[in-house]
């Protein structure tokens, strides 16, 4: 699904990289930062449904699950793919690059993705449980192909 050649682009992480976050901001899933100076809330929202998913940002970060995006979009002109995976925590983050190279993770998402999926542009979104500072049994929330 994701192999990337020499021409490819990859991109790591959500809210301190302006790549990943420019690369989102006109889809279907993009990152929002809310809430207030003492509690902000890092989202993930899908435009189509207005479903979000939430975490409020706490230091130390003492979370229990994380939401993350993958997003692969094809650009035909310059024959070449930009794979972003970012998380709204690290362990979102960590979990979404696992994902796009994981074999039986690409098998759950052939399940349902739609016929001619592999020339189309995709995003993912992912839940995932925090345990013991890992991330840990990630599935699908919600995808999008286009």
């Amino acid at each position: 699904m994701l192999a990337l050649s020499t021409r490819d682009s990859f991109t790591i992480s959500a809210f301190n990289n302006p790549w990943t976050m420019s690369l989102n901001h006109n889809l279907r899933f993009t990152f929002e930062q809310g809430g207030t100076a003492e509690e902000p809330v890092w989202t993930i929202r899908d435009h189509m449904s207005n479903q979000v998913w939430s975490l409020t940002k706490t230091d130390p970060q003492p979370v229990d699950h994380d939401f993350a995006v993958v997003t692969r979009v094809l650009d035909p002109a310059r024959k070449r793919v930009v794979v972003s995976v970012g998380g709204l925590n690290q362990f979102g983050t960590e979990a979404a690059g696992e994902f796009v190279v994981d074999p039986a993770a690409l098998k759950e998402f052939t399940r349902n993705a739609p016929k001619g999926w592999e020339s189309k542009n995709v995003q993912i979104v992912l839940e995932m449980e925090v345990s013991n500072q890992k991330p840990v049994r990630p599935r699908i929330l919600a995808f999008h192909v286009w």
